[in-house]
């Protein structure tokens, strides 16, 4: 990347898309709660939780109606991959 403080895109993995078309089938309401989450991971990612040393993170989302996921993600100087989708109480306490 050439600057650093360029946002870097978000990219959904098969996976994540899936569970999106699962989980939140109401793609409005998704891409509504996506907009915090993308201003914030796009800018700068580390500033989920990280779960592993392999470089997992963690963020949470939460809906309009009260429903609280987790998205797990990677990152590199380029991108933030979007890797799955979880219905997660453990991690919206945070």
């Amino acid at each position: 990347m050439d600057d650093p403080n360029s946002p870097r895109p978000l990219i959904e993995s098969p996976r994540f898309t899936k569970e999106r078309e699962r989980f939140a089938p109401d793609a409005r309401r998704f891409d509504d709660a996506m907009r915090a989450i993308d201003l914030r991971l796009s800018r700068d990612p580390e500033n989920g939780i990280r779960i592993s040393r392999g470089g997992l993170y963690a963020t949470c989302i939460t809906f309009s109606d009260g429903r609280t996921f987790a998205i797990y993600y990677t990152f590199d100087d380029e991108k933030v991959v979007l890797e799955s989708l979880r219905p997660d109480r453990i991690l919206s306490d945070l």
